[in-house]
């Protein structure tokens, strides 16, 4: 019987590799199980919840009655500015006078506001028909900011506006 030696004199040494391709089986297999944690903890922490509840809800408590009171003090200065001098400057100044009552008041005017801008939705948010509103605004817009001339008819339509702002005032309780 030939010895071990004997029968395996002319096989050459080859390299094994065999234990590689297990090795890249069980590389695979943690990388799978590497990934799935991954996935499910993004899922995990970017899941929806539903939003905090605020504790301090942040809004602004008008005067209602202090602006409507003083819209209604001021209604002969607002009416005599209206008719001192020309249309354009008169616009302008009873404009300025409404202003002048709302700041009195203590509203206090967003960041992104205008002063024109904070009068406007003071006057809104008191519900006073905001079409002499828009129109007084709107006159004011276009005496203070345009070049062309402005006659007697802009000092009415302002005239009416104002009137009607009043009397809607008054309907609300203004002067009480």
């Amino acid at each position: 019987m030939p010895t071990y030696r004997q029968l395996t004199r002319h096989v050459q040494p080859t390299l094994d590799l065999s234990w590689l391709g297990q090795l890249i089986g069980y590389a695979a297999v943690v990388a799978a199980c590497y990934g799935t944690f991954l996935l499910l903890r993004s899922l995990w922490r970017n899941r929806w919840r539903p939003p905090e509840k605020r504790l301090d809800v942040g809004f602004e408590v008008l005067p209602d009655q202090a602006v409507l009171d003083s819209l209604h003090d001021d209604a002969e200065a607002q009416l005599a500015a209206l008719d001192e001098g020309g249309p354009r400057d008169s616009i302008v100044a009873c404009w300025l006078r409404l202003e002048e009552i709302v700041a009195e008041s203590g509203v206090s005017a967003r960041r992104s506001e205008t002063s024109t801008e904070l009068v406007t939705r003071v006057l809104h948010e008191l519900d006073l028909d905001p079409r002499p509103v828009a129109a007084l605004a709107s006159l004011y817009r276009e005496a203070r900011f345009s070049e062309h001339p402005m006659g007697e008819a802009s000092r009415q339509e302002a005239r009416s506006a104002l009137h009607r702002l009043h009397e809607d005032a008054l309907a609300l309780g203004a002067g009480r």
